[in-house]
């Protein structure tokens, strides 16, 4: 028995590095690959080719330098709204849940909103999104759980009602504010991932990666959770403080990309239900592996708004594309769970 143990040991730890090392190389390959698109030069072999000379073209490396900012907020964006995903179907017990889908980040859009139209562009806008995120997440937790039974598909029903009062108030108040700052929150809202400054991507960064952090060292009590609270309690997991802690990290991550892109949908909910079915519900594999591919995930589809641009004319904004893709994926995963259920 312990020769077996030992065993799957090793075969686990083999396939989180291979799983993370794939993921890795997906999200570089993403990423070179986004930097290189745009309206204009460079592409990727003037990329490759700046990035390799020591004589490169200043004004391609500041076009590259903008591109890259763009590029690593959106793999930042990618990687919190997957992992973020993959805890809340984990600890709401539904495979459909995600940031967007349970009106997270509808609460930290609410919250930013009115950071942004009473309060003015600023440091209060990730601390307003992030408590909107934390407000929202624990709202649709208590709402959607009857007595001690957890929630299933109410969650999703209390989601749709929290983004319905949420765009209500939001658009309520962009009739009451002058034209300015309506199209502010306007353009915040859609998705935009945009060109931001490098402290920008700093502060982001800092917020996500250590939410990151405490949700991948959380993993091994939420893996001991999905057996079920009183099994997890009985192997010794303070169910309630791992609950609270790991939804407060969701909600940290959820606000600080809200905070600077706006409503992107869908990612984490099509990234983890992906990775689940090929390697298995283990938050352990899962959390880190989903982050990866998140972030590489996210930065293909804002490559494809701006490869799109001669088209169009214009930047799609890509949480609209988002939506767009991931909403058919979404009533597809619904009419499974739902015969699944009934099954």
């Amino acid at each position: 028995m312990s020769g077996q143990a030992s065993q799957t040991g090793v075969l686990t730890r083999r396939r989180l590095i291979g799983a993370i090392a794939l993921g890795a190389a997906a999200l570089v390959a993403a990423l070179l690959l986004s930097v290189s698109i745009g309206s204009g030069p460079p592409g990727l072999t003037d990329t490759l080719s700046t990035v390799l000379s020591s004589n490169a073209d200043p004004s391609s490396i500041s076009v590259l330098q903008m591109r890259a900012l763009r590029v690593l907020l959106g793999a930042l964006a990618g990687s919190a709204l997957a992992a973020v995903g993959v805890v809340l179907q984990l600890l709401l017990r539904n495979p459909l849940a995600d940031p967007y889908v349970v009106g997270v980040s509808g609460g930290a859009a609410l919250f930013g909103s009115l950071a942004i139209l009473f309060l003015g562009a600023g440091p209060w806008v990730p601390a307003a999104a992030f408590a909107g995120a934390a407000g929202a997440t624990f709202f649709t937790l208590a709402a959607a759980r009857v007595g001690s039974q957890p929630p299933d598909v109410s969650i999703l029903l209390v989601g749709v009602v929290l983004n319905s009062f949420a765009s209500a108030v939001i658009t309520f108040l962009k009739t009451m504010v002058e034209a300015h700052k309506a199209q502010e929150v306007l353009f915040w809202l859609v998705g935009f991932v945009g060109y931001p400054r490098p402290v920008t991507v700093a502060i982001v960064a800092l917020f996500v990666l250590s939410a990151l952090g405490v949700l991948i060292w959380l993993s091994p009590r939420l893996h001991l959770m999905a057996l079920g609270d009183a099994a997890a309690a009985r192997l010794g997991v303070d169910v309630e403080r791992t609950r609270i802690i790991a939804l407060l990290a969701a909600s940290l991550a959820t606000g600080a990309v809200v905070a600077e892109t706006g409503l992107i949908g869908f990612i984490g909910l099509v990234v983890p239900h992906a990775l689940r079915l090929m390697l298995g519900p283990d938050p352990r594999l899962l959390l880190p592996v989903a982050a990866l591919f998140g972030g590489a995930t996210l930065c293909l589809t804002d490559a494809l708004t701006r490869a799109l641009f001669p088209i169009f004319y214009s930047e799609t904004p890509v949480g609209a594309l988002c939506a767009a893709i991931g909403a058919p994926i979404f009533v597809v995963l619904l009419r499974r769970h739902l015969r699944g259920s009934k099954a």
